[in-house]
C-alpha cells in the first residue's frame, strides 16, 4: 500500500469517531508519512507509516508524554 493509500484508508476510519478533532499531515513523501491527529478534550496520536520499510508506529501524547505506542515491522 502506498503512502496515499494508506491515508485515504486512515481518514475513512477517523472520520467515524467524534474524538478526533483534527487530521494534520506533519512529514510526506513518495515512501513516508508522518501524521498527527489531535483528540477532543486534549491529546493526540502521532501515526508513521513508511512503505519501503513496511513499518508502522501508532503512539498517544497526552501533556506532551508518549503514554502509549505500538511500533509494527512487517519484514
Amino acid at each position: 500500500m502506498d503512502v496515499n493509500q494508506f491515508l485515504s484508508k486512515l481518514n475513512v476510519s477517523l472520520a467515524v469517531l467524534d474524538f478526533v478533532d483534527n487530521v494534520e499531515v506533519v512529514q510526506h513523501s513518495i515512501t513516508y508519512i508522518k501524521i498527527k491527529v489531535s483528540l477532543k478534550p486534549k491529546g493526540f496520536l502521532s501515526i508513521w507509516y513508511n512503505t519501503v520499510r513496511r513499518t508502522q508506529s501508532f503512539s498517544i501524547i497526552l501533556e506532551n508524554r508518549r503514554k502509549w505506542g505500538f511500533d509494527f515491522d512487517n519484514r
